[in-house]
């Protein structure tokens, strides 16, 4: 049956996700893929600049009225902490520094513009989401059950779950994960690396510098020109059977590539800076794949078409009423 015609229910699969096997084959035939692996420290230096960026528009623009400062985190804002979320995820795969402390240090300081402490949060749900793909309440990625029905196929539903898409990412399903530690040492430094970090911009940009970088957190994470359609583009079954999608548009000139994730996926051990590299180098691993090329063709598809629902999405739990392809 076409995943095109089932509705509450995840589409259940058994055994392990398509890229561990894919990236096997690939090592084979294209030996030099291997090159591509390891570290790009330049990374380093572009988060540097980013939260230079940001905070010093913190201090400007936590002076101008709060149509500019809304205005300003919904587009410039969210754009640099997308930017800043991208590196943290480089962080998480220790793909900016070979030593892991030295990507914990770069993590935490990519988080200070994200206002929450969350750079040891994601590294950990971000793992157990490559570990456990497609598994509610192990991937974070996954919805969970009583979300996506909540959701279901209401049009305004759907746009209400978009917008305020921080909410199940960031709570629900963070929550509900059974995988990875809720708090332990290297939680504890990141959070008290950026209470201090907080208490300064405080101090010196007060409340509203303090606004500005939330809602520049919150619109990077939602429907916005920075975010576009994050939460359906990676995993939400367009193409029947495909698990993974990739996006190949402007976007990643001003992401750092963020759209590649079926490339991610593959070779997870590649940095962002190479990850166009591996579509040129064994092409013939993706010519058949659908990709997307317009996030905001995806979210009027996903909101206007009622058969779309976030059950469309392949699961590999047991749970009851799910059904298995």
């Amino acid at each position: 049956m076409s995943l095109f015609h089932i509705k509450n229910e995840f589409l259940s699969v058994i055994g392990q996700d398509a890229h561990i096997e894919r990236g096997r084959q690939m090592l084979r035939a294209h030996p030099e893929l291997q090159e591509l692996y390891g570290p790009y420290p330049l990374s380093a230096l572009y988060v540097v600049i980013l939260v230079a960026i940001q905070l010093g528009l913190a201090g400007v623009i936590g002076e101008m009225g709060w149509g500019w400062l809304v205005l300003c985190s919904y587009t410039i804002g969210a754009c640099i902490n997308l930017c800043l979320f991208t590196m943290i995820h480089e962080v998480s795969h220790n793909l900016i520094f070979k030593r892991p402390a030295l990507n914990f240090l770069t993590g935490f300081v990519a988080n200070v513009p994200l206002v929450v402490p969350l750079s040891v949060n994601y590294r950990y749900y971000h793992l157990s989401h490559h570990r456990f793909m497609g598994q509610s309440r192990r991937d974070v990625d996954m919805p969970v059950p009583s979300e996506a029905a909540w959701v279901g196929n209401i049009w305004w539903r759907k746009a209400l779950w978009l917008v305020f898409f921080f909410w199940p990412y960031g709570v629900v399903r963070s929550l509900a994960n059974r995988t990875v530690p809720k708090f332990d040492r290297m939680i504890a430094f990141n959070a008290a690396f950026q209470v201090c970090c907080l208490v300064g911009i405080f101090t010196a940009m007060g409340s509203r510098g303090l606004i500005y970088l939330a809602l520049s957190t919150i619109f990077s994470i939602s429907v916005s020109p920075a975010f576009g359609a994050r939460g359906l583009l990676e995993h939400f079954v367009v193409a029947d059977s495909q698990e993974t999608y990739s996006y190949y548009g402007p976007y990643n000139k001003i992401s750092f590539n963020n759209g590649y994730h079926f490339e991610h996926h593959d070779l997870m051990g590649i940095a962002w800076k190479r990850l166009p590299r591996i579509r040129e180098i064994a092409p013939e691993f993706y010519h058949d794949l659908y990709a997307h090329r317009s996030y905001f063709a995806l979210i009027w598809r996903f909101i206007s078409d009622p058969e779309y629902s976030l059950y469309r999405r392949l699961s590999r739990s047991n749970i009851s009423g799910e059904r298995r392809i």
